[in-house]
């Protein structure tokens, strides 16, 4: 593991095309932060059953915003293997404070908990800590001669019941296949659906990556 300091782009998820959560397209973020950037088994017997497992947990400043401006971007993210074929991954990323925003430690904590929905306890539209996505991964490789596999990802825009709701989906599969010498031709078919709601509940349009604050 090690800690670090970097300004990098960061692509969360097995899709080729893009990610739902924290997608490699998106502008640089310098970030500090601590990773577990080689994927191996831990000698944990707590931890052994994920296989292995790899881990980042960053924080940094977000820019070019004007309201409210610098606010942090967060982001939490674990992947592991359980069994040879299948690779699963939960990610979550959090907007949090900025100019104007509460950054004490008990909005900090309203975040991290998820109780930070207006309406949720005391919370409300003047003291809400931040806007977050969540959500799950995997890749289940189902030919390994040819590392044919079928992939997906799920996220959720909204928070219910400590699960995330309001959910957008991708799905794929891809295969490769070897060419003369070390080289190979890898081809994919990829679908998502970025509709908040799409999967699982009701259909929210207009809501998908938008909040009132951030």
């Amino acid at each position: 593991s090690e800690i670090y300091a970097s300004v990098q782009r960061r692509h969360w998820g097995p899709g080729h095309a893009g990610s739902l959560i924290l997608d490699g397209a998106a502008e640089a973020l310098p970030a500090i932060g601590w990773r577990r950037p080689v994927a191996r088994a831990s000698d944990t017997a707590l931890l052994r059953f994920l296989g292995s497992w790899s881990g980042d947990i960053f924080s940094g400043g977000l820019q070019g915003r004007q309201q409210p401006p610098h606010p942090l971007l967060i982001g939490m993210r674990i992947e592991a293997q359980p069994l040879p074929n299948l690779r699963l991954g939960a990610a979550r990323t959090m907007q949090w404070g900025g100019g104007g925003r509460p950054e004490g430690v008990a909005s900090f904590l309203h975040a991290l908990l998820g109780s930070d929905n207006a309406g949720y306890g005391s919370i409300g539209a003047d003291n809400e800590p931040g806007n977050q996505l969540a959500g799950f991964d995997w890749r289940w490789t189902l030919w390994p001669q040819h590392d044919l596999a079928w992939y997906g990802q799920i996220v959720g825009e909204d928070e219910s019941g400590w699960l995330p709701s309001g959910n957008v989906a991708l799905a794929g599969v891809d295969m490769r296949w070897p060419l003369g010498g070390s080289g190979h031709v890898r081809a994919f078919v990829e679908w998502s659906n970025t509709l908040a709601g799409a999967v699982g509940s009701r259909p929210r349009p207009g809501t998908t990556y938008q909040h009132h604050i951030y």
